[in-house]
């Protein structure tokens, strides 16, 4: 890959580096080792900036532009943004009601047309070998409100995806700042 600039990341189709490049995994180098990359890229993406300096870490990221545009938050060169899961809050939910039908007719038949609660009868619960147990009126509640359902567990938040293998040039052409 002749021409390339020092710093220049690319996508490749393969799983290694070639020659002069290096996978974006987020590795520590040698500012004494890698001067021309370090000066390019500084510690932008990590790194103590007196003995190493570190690269991006692309596996499980998508680039992204940089800058701000209409109804965005401005992002900057190595800003880490986005989780590979999230869990949403009551305030990411919108506001909305679960209804329940019932009904004063008797609970007189297993399947009741449209499946409403009825008035009056017993539930019965799994009929252990000593016969029916009746569940009683505490077991069921009518009592709805406004509190959180669901889990506070993460979901994932990832977009269909084809992983590629991101490199960076660690010696090439050094760039023009201007």
């Amino acid at each position: 890959m002749s021409y390339a600039y020092i710093g220049e990341i690319r996508l490749l189709p393969y799983g290694f580096a070639p020659y002069n490049w290096m996978a974006c995994e987020g590795q520590l180098l040698s500012i004494q080792q890698y001067t021309a990359l370090y000066s390019i890229i500084g510690i932008t993406y990590g790194g103590n900036g007196t003995t190493n300096f570190q690269l991006p870490e692309m596996r499980g990221h998508v680039a992204m532009g940089t800058g701000v545009g209409p109804g965005l938050t401005p992002r900057s060169i190595g800003q880490d943004v986005g989780f590979e899961n999230v869990a949403l809050g009551s305030s990411q939910v919108p506001p909305h009601t679960h209804a329940m039908t019932a009904s004063t007719t008797a609970a007189d038949v297993k399947s009741p047309t449209g499946n409403v609660f009825a008035e009056g009868g017993n539930l019965y619960i799994n009929a252990p070998a000593t016969g029916k147990v009746a569940m009683g009126a505490q077991m069921i509640s009518s009592v709805g409100g406004d509190g959180s359902t669901g889990y506070a567990n993460a979901h994932p938040n990832m977009a269909p995806y084809l992983p590629v293998q991101f490199c960076i040039c660690v010696d090439g052409i050094y760039p023009s700042r201007s």
